[in-house]
């Protein structure tokens, strides 16, 4: 799961806003200009810590949101743009193979005025190739290749739960995790969020009614006369919300047994015998697959689904369909008439009134598509050795204390616990970049390229670098993520956590921050991530990685008992207006942030006992700041737009609830600040749910 960088997939790459030269200079430490000390800390915890800042702090018209993540995305983009802009400068005559691919690739970005010049006519013969398609095998060839260039053909193959960028995934078996099989999964629908497209509330009907709207102007502006656009767009939008209709919940879609399930390519083809199978593996490069390979396809219903809006509708509707999901995956990267479209979508949804600088989204698209190329150069400038020293230190600390409190919990037998202490002790954690680096230079990047073209190569090349793992064994310590992003994600298949560099970076870490700001920040969200090993979802993955249930019914009881009562106090918080967060769908989420926040404060403990120090002039004692720092680490503030949206697709609570919903479980919390009984920071201990 990633760190809760909350992840909406809409049409612009992630805008982040300036950190302010105060913020980046000073120290790292507790923001006191932050806080709202009007509100008692016992009564709404996130506002003391925060008010201050959400009453001042404005989003700027180009950016969804502003606090933590935007901030530390800004401090790694400002290191990132300066090592393409250095590219840039050279890339023609260096001998430096990534020099030369990053410096092409971002001259070719921010070249607006050939964009602007050549519009469309870069993808004319994608388009062209559409049109062209006049057989069922046809059609299939055309998934294929579209889907080998990011777009969301008809269907995807890219579990929700990966943490990869590309759209084409041969990846572990789960009921064997040292076989690489090939996924199809959902997908094929604009809005992303399978709700969308049936949700009756008027803020969701305005959405559909202005993304049928775009489709149509979208459609017109690659030539199609405006009254069969506006046919066209109703045909996508009833095809997309069949698809949706046999889609997974996100809720859903969190079960791993709902996101795999095995089949063989006999069978996937009597249950979708409108793909022609044969000429669609061909086209993705993996041709010849006997009948009996594996492969997962899920969920079922929708690929029913899928094959019956296959057999029922012309070829000419899927055409038009095609057309549009080509047009809507590369419209940002076209020239301005494109841009422009593509940027009304993300305003409609995300409430943004003013692209991002392009110089952003170059740099931003460069991260997305080179990470392994500029996560090498970021690290070399960012993350010190000491730096990673000082976060393997303080996992291991975390580590202990996960072992040591699993072996105590009073919900788990003595056989699940045996299981549980397995995992924990062979469970890796990644920090800061990988071991090995992906090397690009096979990729034919040129500034002399339209750069709709570059992203397209790469995208390929990333698609079928994944797919070449069918022939290869599972490579258990194999990056999924830049170490430029600030994310971080955890891999139950291989045991295994990833904290890219640019996270471990200020406010969640710094090498001039003490062990309150550490463990209260990045120690939560670590923390966090360890839980998820050995919750409801970490317990269908043994300690090999193998889908395996290795719990026993009566600590499934103890468990799921203990779990409705975070999933009832979820429930009751409102997250906008009337909207309440879905207690169901972030339920793992909030337990993990419960139990990182537990295993966090316990190791900080273990820090102080082995190095203690009295309280700083600010006043406030060792456990107080370590709450305070890690309540800063979720500032957060966004539009209501996108907050709507976050509710009904995002797996984790808005940030205000992160805070409030973790620390109000917590007696140390309480005792901390000394809150009373009847304070909202202090559940009584039956509203209250301890699992770690």
């Amino acid at each position: 799961m990633r760190r809760d960088r909350i992840v909406v997939s809409v049409v612009l790459a992630l805008a982040a806003v300036c950190l302010s030269s105060r913020s980046s200079a000073q120290r790292p430490e507790i923001h006191r200009d932050y806080q709202d000390t009007t509100v008692r800390a016992c009564t709404d915890f996130y506002s003391f810590a925060n008010g201050g800042w959400a009453r001042s702090a404005i989003i700027p018209e180009s950016e969804r949101w502003i606090g933590t993540d935007a901030d530390a995305t800004n401090r790694a983009n400002e290191v990132l743009n300066g090592i393409l802009t250095d590219a840039a400068a050279r890339y023609r005559t260096s001998s430096d193979v990534t020099t030369q691919r990053l410096g092409a690739f971002y001259a070719s970005c921010m070249d607006s005025t050939r964009a602007n010049r050549e519009g469309l006519l870069p993808v004319r013969a994608e388009l062209d190739r559409i049109d062209h398609v006049a057989s069922r095998a046809d059609l299939s060839r055309e998934l294929a290749h579209l889907q080998l260039r990011w777009v969301d053909a008809a269907f995807g193959t890219l579990p929700s739960f990966a943490s990869l960028q590309v759209r084409v995934w041969a990846y572990a078996d789960m009921k064997n995790s040292t076989k690489n099989i090939l996924w199809l999964y959902q997908g094929g629908i604009g809005l992303r969020e399978p709700g969308s497209y049936s949700r009756a509330d008027s803020a969701s009907k305005a959405i559909r009614a202005g993304y049928g709207d775009h489709i149509a102007r979208t459609l017109v502006l690659a030539g199609t006369p405006e009254p069969q656009a506006k046919t066209g767009a109703e045909t996508v939008l009833a095809i997309e919300t069949k698809l949706a209709e046999a889609s997974l919940t996100p809720e859903e879609s969190s079960v791993p047994t709902n996101v795999y399930e095995p089949t063989t390519v006999d069978k996937l083809a009597a249950m979708v015998p409108a793909i022609d199978w044969p000429a669609y593996f061909a086209e993705l490069g993996v041709p010849g697959l006997a009948g009996n390979t594996t492969l997962s396809v899920s969920p079922s219903k929708f690929f029913r689904r899928l094959n019956e809006q296959l057999l029922q509708r012309p070829l000419a509707d899927w055409r038009t369909y095609l057309r549009w999901q080509l047009l809507h995956s590369v419209g940002p990267d076209l020239g301005s008439p494109s841009d422009a479209e593509s940027f009304r979508l993300a305003t409609l949804i995300t409430g943004m009134t003013k692209p991002p600088p392009r110089a952003k989204r170059c740099t931003e698209e460069a991260n997305e598509l080179m990470g392994m190329a500029i996560g090498k150069n970021y690290v070399e400038r960012a993350f010190p050795p000491a730096a990673k020293k000082r976060i393997e230190e303080l996992v291991a600390n975390l580590r202990t204390v996960l072992r040591d409190r699993i072996a105590t919990n009073d919900w788990m037998g003595a056989a699940t616990k045996a299981e549980a202490l397995k995992k924990v002790d062979v469970l890796r954690v990644e920090v800061g970049y990988p071991q090995t680096w992906v090397d690009y230079a096979p990729v034919p990047i040129s500034a002399d390229k339209p750069f709709v073209e570059n992203v397209m190569l790469l995208r390929r090349f990333e698609d079928q670098r994944h797919l070449a793992k069918l022939n290869r064994p599972v490579d258990r310590v194999e990056w999924e993520m830049s170490p430029a992003a600030v994310n971080a994600y955890e891999n139950p298949q291989f045991n295994s956590l990833f904290f890219p560099a640019a996270i471990l970076q200020p406010p969640w870490f710094s090498l001039d921050a003490d062990d309150a700001m550490n463990y209260g920040a990045i120690g939560w969200v670590i923390g966090h991530e360890l839980t998820h090993f050995f919750d409801d979802q970490g317990r269908q993955f043994d300690a090999n990685g193998n889908l395996r249930d290795w719990w026993l019914p009566e600590d499934e009881k103890r468990y799921q008992d203990r779990a409705q009562v975070v999933r009832r106090q979820y429930d009751s918080y409102v997250a906008i207006d009337t909207l309440h967060v879905n207690g169901g769908q972030t339920l793992n989420e909030n337990t993990a942030d419960i139990g990182g926040v537990t295993i966090a404060y316990y190791a900080f403990q273990r820090a102080l006992a082995s190095q203690p120090r009295p309280a700083r002039g600010a006043g406030y004692s060792p456990d107080q700041e370590f709450f305070l720092n890690g309540a800063q680490s979720w500032r957060f503030k966004t539009r209501p737009e996108l907050m709507r949206l976050i509710v009904a697709g995002d797996g984790h609570s808005p940030p205000y609830w992160r805070v409030n919903g973790s620390v109000s479980s917590l007696p140390e919390f309480a005792a901390a600040f000394s809150c009373k009984e009847g304070d909202s920071m202090a559940r009584p201990p039956e509203a209250r749910a301890r699992l770690w």
